[in-house]
């Protein structure tokens, strides 16, 4: 099994399949087009999805679930490097196939841990992906939650070959103290993975939060 070696803790990333496979690219143990029942109870799992913490995009055409070890979530689970999860599945899917899956580090007042940690994950992932890299983009941006454009996203984007958009990425959220106090939200760090099918229906339909 391949690993990518992080200075603060050990990540599985993939099975002995090639690396531009990214069903094949793993987060904690779970990646993406598998069912969430692999992992989770179906219980848990509904018990989740109408919680007061779900997501749902337009038309609840998908939902967006939390996982993590603590007794706010339903769908618990022991996190090597991330402090939670988030995983995207189709609302009216009772497979509960996964679309999207994110791993978070929080920073909160703390800025200069998610720069560090970011610049240590895209550096392995660089190594890790070698030559099946087409192309990698930086950005950063304001983020459009912020109409006074105060808070910033830091991306990076992997385009690997022969896939039609930059399924992996990793990405800094350093939200304004405004924003902080207003919607209670903290910087943080995600690494995420999408498929294409769910890339092209927030390129339509962007949320309005995280």
């Amino acid at each position: 099994m391949k690993k990518i070696f992080l200075i603060f803790s050990i990540l599985f990333l993939s099975t002995n399949l090639v690396a531009d496979e990214i069903e094949n690219f793993e987060i904690e143990g779970i990646t993406i087009e598998e069912s969430l029942l692999k992992h989770f109870s179906k219980k848990d799992i509904e018990t989740e999805i109408n919680s007061i913490y779900s997501y749902k995009y337009e038309n609840g055409k998908y939902i967006q679930l939390g996982v993590g070890d603590n007794k706010d979530y339903s769908m618990k689970k022991k996190m090597n490097l991330f402090d939670s999860m988030s995983i995207v599945v189709k609302g009216d899917d009772k497979k509960y196939i996964i679309k999207s899956l994110s791993g978070k580090i929080l920073c909160h007042n703390n800025i200069n841990r998610c720069n560090s940690k970011y610049d240590e994950i895209v550096a392995d992932l660089k190594n890790y992906f070698e030559d099946s890299i087409d192309e990698v983009t930086d950005r950063k941006e304001p983020h459009n939650v912020d109409k006074k454009k105060e808070s910033w996203v830091t991306s990076t984007y992997f385009y690997l070959k022969n896939r039609k958009h930059a399924n992996i990425m990793a990405e800094i959220y350093d939200w304004s103290k405004r924003v902080e106090k207003e919607q209670n939200w903290g910087d943080n760090l995600k690494l995420s993975i999408q498929s294409d099918e769910f890339i092209e229906f927030l390129q339509k339909n962007p949320p309005d939060k995280l």
